[in-house]
């Protein structure tokens, strides 16, 4: 028989106490995200409000179409005809790629530029949603309703992840109103740094690699 040590008894202590110390930092890093979302919850759903709005006046809503012009929904059409081309000759990888990074980016924008009081995340908000409806009415009139269906199993990743980043974004830019603002401002920061890398961002890349395959661009 193999005898156990004083030595093996004390490595393996440590190594459950290692353990025991990961799963707290683990705990303290699902608490942080939890709680950085929550207290974001009433910039989220403001800006979801924001881009039902946006997505209704580009789907052909006449009261709130025509706070855009004729032109910018032309450049939408083109923009969009031409990335689509540009897509559609990478391979699989290099396209969710390329879909993934372009909507990072767009996700670092509005928390980046919302530190100006919020206001870039509430403008993206309504753009987006804008071309959303636009591009989405136009591609059921097309195709049929049933494109639509093509557009949730990306969505259900990417539409809470750009929320989620606005909201942030709102939020931090809201911070500087008030007293304790340097502190929450502080605080938001951290929110943001871990909410981006260990959410946002996973959310991003899943939602890029769905929009990639194949049958989406067909």
């Amino acid at each position: 028989h193999t005898m156990i040590t004083s030595t093996d008894g004390m490595n393996v202590m440590r190594n459950d106490r290692c353990k025991e110390r990961e799963i707290v930092k683990l705990r303290d890093l699902f608490v942080i995200i939890t709680q950085g979302v929550k207290k974001s919850s009433r910039q989220i759903t403001f800006l979801v409000l924001v881009f039902i709005a946006g997505f209704m006046a580009g789907a052909d809503f006449p009261l709130l179409n025509r706070m855009f012009s004729s032109s910018f929904r032309k450049s939408l059409t083109e923009f969009r005809t031409e990335k689509i081309a540009e897509r559609k000759s990478m391979s699989v990888p290099a396209r969710g790629l390329s879909i993934a990074m372009n909507n990072l980016n767009a996700a670092e924008d509005v928390l980046v530029l919302g530190i100006a009081f919020g206001i870039y995340p509430v403008y993206s908000c309504l753009a987006n949603g804008y071309r959303g409806g636009f591009l989405t009415s136009k591609a059921a009139r097309k195709k049929g309703p049933g494109v639509l269906l093509f557009l949730v199993p990306h969505g259900i990743f990417e539409l809470p992840a750009m929320f989620i980043a606005c909201g942030l974004g709102l939020r931090l830019g809201l911070c500087w109103f008030g007293q304790g603002r340097i502190e929450r401002f502080r605080t938001i920061i951290m929110e943001i740094l871990l909410i981006t890398v260990l959410l946002i961002a996973p959310l991003i890349f899943v939602a890029g690699m769905i929009e990639a395959a194949p049958w989406n661009w067909v």
